[in-house]
């Protein structure tokens, strides 16, 4: 078992000298599945003379024309399973399939504010699936922003749908604060206009690259160029402009949530109008890393002591460091190891004393008085204080059934003085003579407490917390220090 732990349409190409080529080819037109039926049909019969049908709920709406048809002829309109790809609503069936018109019925489809999300109201399309199950976009449509309908005309019955051909993808996304998202513009049609009739172009099963993307600009975050601090970024991915972005969420959840981002393409060629395509992003709380996140905290406490009583000499040490390290987040994520980011606050402080006394007379010969050698030397360190640092590593790999908790502590530096005082006297030799009141020296002593690293182990229970608590003693600074380590870790999606 693992454990992940360690303390981001061109619909027509009107002329080649208006567009630049694909940096990739296109993607190929091919068939989507059939829709199946949802709910009941509806039916009537229309003459000669006209008439028209409509969806109960106003999804669409069928009208043919006086002269439209010879004879009496049974419609109906049942709705379907929608497989269109660039599907924006709900798809319909209209049958008989088969049925010839003398002249072109009126097809009106109701959209909703929702079916134009990450795509405008006028690039908004409908579309037909043929019998070899390929989606054809017509090119052209009548829109009616005011009533929200769009309506072509047509002489036969098929499965139809409203669709978007140039939208950005995703067109609503959730991430979590610190997190980004991947957009992209992509295009439903193929990009091999030719194979069109004139009326309609054929589209592919899985949106993809479109021409359109290579004039995206101006990628924003509710209206912010490049969004902020408060918003989140957005910046275009790549070498060059090819209509893709990352967004990255702030590291709060923002006061306008979801937060629009937003990009301006143009359809056709740089002579068409510019539309601003919209995704729609929430931000959430929560874990900031992709792969998940680790939280909670490691106590250290080291505590040592020494002492010891000699012929010419008396030692007492004393040394006592207490921290906690916070992990806050991942700082790197991979199958084999995760380091957590873990700031460490807390404080240490050391005694330490050092002395040293001889006095030793010398007998220099039987003709002459005996000579003094007096030798103290002391050492002494008071040192303590508060530290706050950040760089502090833990890192989780994975162990069969259970885990290993890595920890490297950092060094604690620590200062104190020592000085000497020397006399020598006496007849042995008159001229090394000292002076009355001996030599003393002076210096700085400096160094640092680097503690072991400590490695600990546990029984690892999926859902369960990384918890436990070890001691053990071990030689630091030269004596023996108690190390005490509990840690309770949380691991979150």
């Amino acid at each position: 078992m693992r454990i992940r732990v360690a303390i981001a349409a061109t619909l027509l190409l009107l002329a080649a000298c208006t567009r630049p080529a694909p940096v990739e080819p296109g993607p190929r037109p091919g068939p989507t599945p059939v829709g199946t039926p949802v709910g009941s049909p509806v039916s009537t019969v229309i003459g000669p003379a006209g008439g028209s049908l409509a969806f109960p709920d106003g999804g669409v709406r069928l009208e043919v024309p006086a002269g439209a048809l010879s004879h009496d002829q049974a419609v109906s309109i049942q709705e379907v399973t929608n497989h269109a790809p660039g599907r924006s609503g709900r798809a319909f069936r209209l049958g008989p399939e088969g049925v010839k018109f003398a002249k072109p019925v009126r097809l009106t489809f109701a959209y909703a504010d929702e079916a134009v999300r990450g795509s405008a109201p006028e690039l908004l399309r409908v579309a037909y699936q043929d019998a070899e199950g390929v989606w054809w976009m017509y090119r052209a449509v009548s829109l009616d922003p005011a009533a929200r309908t769009l309506t072509v005309q047509t002489d036969h019955f098929s499965d139809w749908s409203p669709v978007v051909g140039l939208q950005i993808l995703p067109r609503e996304a959730r991430v979590k604060v610190g997190q980004s998202v991947d957009l992209r513009i992509v295009g439903c049609y193929s990009p091999e206009l030719e194979a069109g009739d004139g009326i309609a172009i054929p589209m592919v099963p899985e949106c993809g690259y479109d021409p359109a993307a290579l004039s995206a600009r101006n990628w924003s975050v509710n209206g912010t160029a490049g969004g902020n601090a408060a918003v989140g970024t957005v910046s275009a991915t790549g070498g060059k402009s090819d209509g893709t972005a990352v967004y990255v969420a702030p590291a709060r959840k923002p006061g306008q949530n979801p937060v629009a981002v937003s990009v301006e393409v143009e359809e056709f060629s740089p002579e068409s109008p510019r539309f601003t395509l919209v995704s729609q992003v929430t931000v959430e709380e929560g874990c900031s890393s992709p792969s998940g996140c680790w939280s909670g905290t490691v106590d250290v406490v080291y505590k040592g002591t020494d002492s010891r009583t000699g012929e010419h000499e008396t030692l007492s040490d004393e040394f006592l460091g207490q921290y906690t390290y916070e992990v806050t987040g991942v700082e790197h994520d991979d199958p084999y190891v995760t380091l957590l980011t873990a700031k460490g606050t807390g404080s240490y402080s050391r005694r330490h004393d050092y002395a040293y006394d001889r006095t030793e007379q010398v007998r220099c010969s039987d003709m002459r008085p005996n000579e003094t050698e007096v030798e103290k030397a002391k050492t002494t360190i008071r040192d303590g204080g508060e530290s706050a640092r950040d760089d502090a590593r833990l890192s989780l790999t994975p162990g069969g059934e259970g885990y290993v908790l890595e920890f490297r502590p950092h060094y604690v530096a620590w200062k104190g003085e020592y000085a000497s005082w020397y006399f020598y006297k006496g007849a042995c030799n008159p001229f090394s003579d000292t002076p009355e009141g001996g030599v003393t020296t002076r210096s700085a002593r400096a160094g640092n407490f680097e503690p072991d690293g400590i490695e600990v182990t546990g029984k690892l229970e999926p859902g369960r917390p990384i918890q436990g608590s070890k001691t053990w003693t071990g030689r630091m600074f030269g004596f023996d220090t108690k190390v005490t380590v509990t840690w309770n870790l949380q691991y979150s999606e």
